[in-house]
């Protein structure tokens, strides 16, 4: 359980309230992300910008031995933290 509340912790409460439980979006990702979901390897890039938004991008290693590129769109939050605000 610890996992599901981690996970969805780093995304927007629009996000969050999307799939309205953090199964729900525990489950959406080990579906449609799979290497975000269990990587053998992470390895950060430097941050740009996507779309005027600030973007992560991240190679992951899968656990096929792919390399997989996701970009993590960032958004800052009224508290002043940061959240993932979409994931491609």
């Amino acid at each position: 359980m610890r996992e599901v509340l981690a996970a969805e912790a780093f995304a927007t409460p629009e996000i969050q309230s999307k799939f309205e439980t953090p199964e729900n979006f525990l489950s959406m990702v080990r579906q449609f992300y799979p290497a975000v979901y269990r990587p053998r390897s992470v390895l950060f890039e430097d941050l740009t910008v996507l779309e005027a938004m600030p973007a992560q991008p991240v190679l992951l290693l899968d656990q096929n031995g792919q390399v997989v590129k996701v970009v993590y769109v960032m958004q800052r939050q009224f508290d002043g933290c940061w959240r993932i605000a979409g994931c491609i």
